[in-house]
């Protein structure tokens, strides 16, 4: 019989949890030498682990709450631990540690917060029917099996997810909705999942709209629902139908601004707005 002090340790080391699955019972291990290896950092990137450093080269997220955090401009790549595929983390991102574990019969559960941001992982295909990988969301969950698809969560915590290859599960509110390749889907906070719609790789930008008034320019116009809109790295809210309006108050040196368009792949284009080109109300 094991003394008190031997489970003591026992039950330090190894946090255990078993539940039925119907044809048995299985058990997981979190923290059985499970990582994701920082292999890649551009510009300025944190590394979350009880505090907060820069980003190093073969730096690990282990245990939950490890994660990164990329600045403007910023980038990395996480590489995963059984070799299963990577994470590309993009600039003005955090990714944090849900849970790393594995399960009696060799299954590894992976599951990942992006509280927002843009995250495009590649992945193959799992060989254990019980492997999961999730990133979870402010709004919903993306569960794959492999496969190529990206996450973009906006300031608003609306999530979508696209997908290039293989399919992806978007859960949320009691929903699950199948995002085959080639589709994308999103998720506002509170709302079940969108029927897929197809992914817009043009990333175009429609303005029906555009005036100032002495450095003031107003804009109105259209993307993809499915995109983000963004100026100087904050996001400019769209509506369901991917409509949106603008003010930009320009600085005294400002001739022009860039409006970026992205999609859940975290592939982007730029606008240029030449506000010195816009009509002038208040000058007739």
């Amino acid at each position: 019989m094991l003394k008190r002090s031997s489970l003591a340790a026992l039950a330090a080391g190894t946090t255990a949890l078993a539940w039925g699955l119907g044809r048995g019972v299985q058990i997981w291990a979190q923290g059985q030498g499970r990582w994701l290896k920082i292999s890649r950092v551009a510009g300025p990137v944190s590394y979350q682990r009880q505090g907060s450093r820069a980003a190093l080269g073969d730096d690990l997220l282990e245990a939950p709450g490890d994660g990164v955090i990329t600045g403007n401009n910023a980038s990395t790549t996480l590489a995963m631990d059984n070799n299963i595929g990577t994470i590309a983390v993009a600039a003005n991102t955090q990714l944090v540690v849900r849970q790393l574990s594995s399960l009696a019969n060799g299954a590894q559960i992976t599951l990942l917060n992006v509280p927002r941001g843009q995250a495009r992982l590649q992945v193959r295909q799992f060989t254990n029917p019980d492997s999961r990988l999730e990133l979870h969301t402010p709004s919903g969950v993306a569960a794959v099996r492999g496969t190529d698809f990206g996450v973009s969560v906006s300031d608003t915590g609306q999530t979508a997810i696209g997908t290039l290859e293989g399919s992806v599960e978007a859960v949320a509110e009691g929903q699950t909705v199948r995002v085959e390749a080639g589709f994308a889907s999103t998720i506002r906070p509170g709302e079940p999942p969108t029927a897929p719609q197809p992914l817009d790789r043009e990333l175009a930008l429609e303005l029906t709209d555009q005036y100032r008034r002495e450095r003031v320019v107003y804009l109105r116009g259209r993307i993809n629902p499915t995109n983000r809109l963004r100026r100087n790295g904050a996001d400019i809210p769209i509506t369901r139908s991917g409509g949106f309006t603008a003010t930009v108050v320009l600085s005294s040196s400002t001739q022009s601004f860039t409006l970026t368009v992205e999609n859940p792949l975290g592939e982007s284009r730029d606008f240029r707005i030449r506000a010195w080109q816009l009509d002038d109300l208040d000058r007739g």
